[in-house]
């Protein structure tokens, strides 16, 4: 068993006794329980007497194909941090997608951009070459297609959706990371306080506005400067930008290659996102197109309740 110099807590025990009503206030559970919130990744690190996630068998596959694809092979402490980051990322992606996210600006998809788009800098830090996606997909269906047969049935989609957001995200990279220098430069040049430096939320906005930066990467990148977000004044931005939430254009994808004929079925409406405000309201099926059991397609409401 390899011990770790400086040994951390697998997890910790919390004990659920109470549950918390709408206006606060605490009712005793009938079954209180005990949770470790450990998850099937942790539990095999400690049950295969491994330091981290990483040298499991659930990881270390996936580690050892990005080792490969890697041109230097040996990473150093860093490299192996992106690596990691890249790995996990990933891997939680492929099943994102395979439960029909899409990467968006909002709720799960925004998630799942998020993840994708730190990862796919760390790829271009690390050179990986253009298929390191489809690799690493290959080794995580191998890993867990027994028990998710789903993610070979979705393999053209994810593969799609994680090279568009690829592609799309590559031709902002380079440019919105040449505009971040020049506002890390901003915050040493004039600081606001000499023991903090700061990249405004005006500023990390702007970057997420004009060249998709997530914030999560923005702030990120500055770590590594030793410089802060103003995360709250982002948020303004973002809530301000986002109509305070109260209509969100929603993006789907279709299962399947045939559309179904006789209507605009790939078109794509706004939806207003009912969920956690009205339990209960009426919608109707919009468009009048007639599927078949030998058809793919879908139907969508004009609201919903469910994401």
């Amino acid at each position: 068993m390899k011990v770790p110099a400086v040994p951390l807590p697998r997890y910790t025990f919390v004990f659920n006794e109470y549950y918390c009503l709408p206006d606060k206030s605490l009712k005793k559970l009938e079954r209180p329980g005990v949770d470790t919130g450990m998850g099937l990744e942790r539990l095999a690190a400690a049950a295969q007497g491994m330091p981290t996630i990483f040298e499991t068998d659930l990881f270390a596959p996936i580690m050892d194909a990005l080792k490969v694809l890697s041109p230097g092979k040996d990473l150093d402490k860093r490299e192996t941090r992106h690596a990691r980051i890249i790995a996990d990322h990933i891997k939680g992606a492929i099943f994102l997608i395979s439960d029909g996210v899409v990467p968006s600006n909002v709720e799960a998809g925004y998630v799942l951009r998020r993840v994708l788009r730190k990862s796919i800098r760390y790829a271009k830090l690390l050179e990986l070459p253009g298929d390191w996606f489809t690799v690493i997909f290959t080794e995580v269906a191998e890993i867990y297609g027994a028990a998710y047969p789903k993610l070979e049935n979705y393999r053209s989609e994810i593969l799609t959706a994680i090279k568009n957001e690829e592609e799309k995200f590559a031709k902002a990279l380079e440019k919105g990371t040449k505009e971040f220098e020049k506002l890390a430069e901003k915050a040493k040049a004039a600081p606001r306080d000499p023991e903090h430096l700061e990249i405004s939320g005006v500023d990390a906005f702007a970057l997420f506005e004009t060249y998709g930066f997530p914030l999560e990467l923005t702030g990120e990148m500055a770590a590594e400067k030793g410089i802060a977000v103003d995360e709250e004044s982002f948020r303004r931005e973002f809530k301000k930008h986002q109509g305070h939430g109260k209509k969100i254009r929603r993006t789907r994808i279709v299962r399947g290659s045939r559309r179904a004929k006789g209507g605009d079925s790939g078109r794509i409406a706004e939806s207003d996102a009912v969920a956690y405000r009205d339990p209960s309201f009426a919608s109707g099926v919009e468009g009048n197109t007639r599927l078949s059991r030998q058809t793919n397609g879908f139907g969508y409401y004009a609201g919903t309740p469910a994401f």
